[in-house]
């Protein structure tokens, strides 16, 4: 699978948003793929096997359940299959929230304000060099990436007051904020803004969480949706919860371990929408640590609707 080859490529949980180019069929995607990347392979520590896809859908042919939502953070859970003509095809799957996503700019109040020029500048170097040399490189100068040390000081850097983040109490092992940044008429902006938090949440064996909240400003252009991409093989199952008045879009997913042999790893994945911002949260396990892992998903769920 194409995007399972790409995560295999990437050698540590501090790897960035990845921008890459469209991986399914082009009359289906209509702006450039971000790729946001899980953990490592090394020392007990499994990487994310899907690809999470922020992209702006135009006229996409969707398959599985359509139901709408009347309580807050609902939205559109969609299954599209991509058959492989030699057996190895993908699947997508598509959360498109029902609420309004856009977050203007003038919103965002922190140091983020400062991204656009730090993009500029990073466009502008990139394209002072030969061609056949930008050919060769895998940057993608108009994606600004930031790390922080700690949650409260990425939060404080985008400066959006309405930025429920959910916080769980494990040790965190990696935040950073991706920006993608685009020409407008008043000069560079930024376009997609994702806050990505991964965690710790068990030790024996090492497990990880992660959680991302997506920021599409008004420069998107576009109707936005977050998308998983995975192997056609892998099993899936949906479901829908509302908690406290909030809908809980759920994804439970299994596929082949391929460190050990006849074992399966499992993943579950939940989306939500809350002040034009879209969450997911990412967990892999596997059966051994099921209810540890699903006491991390409702403490996920718990802590979100108390925000």
């Amino acid at each position: 699978m194409r995007s399972e080859q790409l995560l295999n490529a990437l050698n540590d949980i501090d790897d960035s948003m990845i921008a890459e180019t469209n991986p399914f069929h082009e009359e289906e995607i209509t702006t450039p793929v971000l790729q946001v990347t899980g953990g490592t392979g090394k020392g007990g520590k499994r990487k994310m096997r899907k690809s999470i896809l922020l992209v702006a859908v135009c006229a996409v042919l969707m398959f599985g359940g359509v139901v709408a939502y009347a309580a807050t953070g609902g939205g559109l859970l969609n299954i599209i299959r991509h058959k492989g003509t030699d057996g190895d095809g993908e699947t997508t799957v598509e959360y498109q929230p029902l609420e309004q996503t856009v977050v203007p700019m003038s919103d965002l109040r922190g140091e983020i304000q400062n991204a656009p020029a730090e993009i500029k500048k990073q466009v502008d170097e990139f394209n002072a060099i030969p061609e056949m040399e930008r050919m060769a490189l895998s940057t993608m100068p108009d994606v600004l990436t930031k790390q922080f040390d700690t949650l409260e000081a990425a939060i404080d850097y985008i400066g959006y007051d309405q930025l429920n983040y959910p916080k769980l109490n494990y040790p965190m092992e990696d935040v950073h904020i991706d920006m993608l940044g685009c020409e407008t008429a008043n000069g560079y902006s930024l376009s997609t803004i994702t806050l990505d938090s991964m965690q710790q949440y068990r030790e024996g064996p090492i497990r990880f969480c992660q959680t991302i909240a997506t920021i599409f400003t008004e420069n998107a252009n576009a109707s936005s949706a977050m998308i998983l991409a995975m192997s056609e093989k892998v099993k899936l199952a949906e479901e829908q919860r509302v908690v406290n008045g909030r809908t809980f879009s759920i994804l439970h997913t299994s596929d082949p371990d391929p460190y050990n042999e006849g074992a399966e790893v499992l993943d579950t994945e939940v989306f939500t929408t809350d002040n034009n911002v879209v969450y997911l949260f990412h967990i892999s396990y596997d059966e051994e640590n099921r209810a540890d892992a699903e006491a991390v998903i409702e403490e996920w769920i718990n802590s979100f609707s108390d925000n």
